[in-house]
This record gives structure tokens, C-alpha cells and sequence, in this order.
């Protein structure tokens, strides 16, 4: 008996990062807080202990120790709380955040984001960062990113920037 293998059954593609989302948008189960600017963020310490090398530290310690239960306040200065949505967005969804959640994704956003990556060790963000900035880079903006790359450790933007320049 010969089978017919002209049919293939069709995969999806994976919704995990979309499932992980409504996560974020229904604010159920959320054990920490994040003190930015006066507004206050909610998200799941286990989703970003999971993503987050930097995250995973401050929020778990150096033992990785999950079994705290009481919900975790935090406090950042060095972001600003769109920058800091933004991150999240990304954090629970792998993508990079649509321009609704960067207003209008200007140079300065995406620095700011790249910041944000690099500070809490996001390597995939700060590579869609870096490839969105370079998409847009112009004469006008052509120093400020290669500052940016150089600031915070990104060296796949940097060449590309003193490329165009050259």
C-alpha cells in the first residue's frame, strides 16, 4: 500500500507572543510594580525573570530563588514610562512595538528603546532597534545613531552607520 503525500497539513505559525500579550493587557496575576516617572506599570515577575537577564537578577537575586510571593516595587529613573511600555510590549510579545505604543517611532524613541534594551540585556530588541534605525537613517540622523550605537553597545548599528558615512 502506497500512501499519497501530494497533501501537507497545515502548521500555523506560532501565537505564543500574542497569547503572552493579553497577559500584559489584562493585568491578571501581575506581581510587580514599577515605579517610572509618577505613573505606575504592572507586569509578571516570572515573564520577565524569564526574558530578562538584568531583570531576572533584580527581581529573583543571584540564586534565582522564585518562591517570593509578595508583589515587588520598583523604582527606575533612567527611563522614561513610554520607553519603559514599549519594553514591556516587547518583553511579553517578541516584537517590536508597533507605533501606536511609540507615538510616532521618531530617532529619539528608538534610541531611547535601544537604551533600554542594552541596559536590561534584551539583545533581540536592541537588533530590531538597530535595524529600524538604519532603515531610517538619514544625513540628519546619521551622528546621533552612531553616538547611540557607540553609547550602548551596539556594533551592528556602529559599522553600519560608518559605512554610510564612508
Amino acid at each position: 500500500m502506497v500512501l499519497n503525500d501530494s497533501s501537507n497539513i497545515p502548521v500555523p505559525p506560532s501565537d505564543i507572543g500574542k497569547h503572552i500579550g493579553t497577559l500584559l493587557d489584562s493585568k491578571d496575576g501581575m506581581d510587580v510594580s514599577f515605579a517610572i516617572g509618577d505613573e505606575i506599570l504592572f507586569a509578571h515577575r516570572a515573564v520577565l525573570a524569564a526574558r530578562s537577564p538584568a531583570l531576572r537578577e533584580q527581581l529573583l537575586g543571584s540564586t534565582g530563588n522564585a518562591t517570593r510571593s509578595p508583589p515587588i516595587a520598583i523604582t527606575t529613573h533612567k527611563i522614561t514610562p513610554a520607553t519603559f511600555r514599549a519594553m514591556l510590549r516587547f518583553i511579553y510579545t517578541d516584537n517590536l512595538p508597533g507605533d501606536n505604543e511609540l507615538g510616532h517611532p521618531s530617532t529619539e524613541a528608538l534610541h531611547n528603546l535601544l537604551a533600554a534594551a542594552d541596559w536590561y540585556a534584551l539583545h533581540r530588541l536592541k537588533l530590531l532597534c538597530a535595524n529600524k534605525l538604519w532603515n531610517d537613517i538619514s544625513v540628519d540622523t546619521v551622528a546621533a545613531t552612531l553616538a547611540c550605537a557607540k553609547k550602548y553597545n551596539c556594533p551592528e548599528l556602529r559599522t553600519s552607520a560608518l559605512t554610510s558615512l564612508q
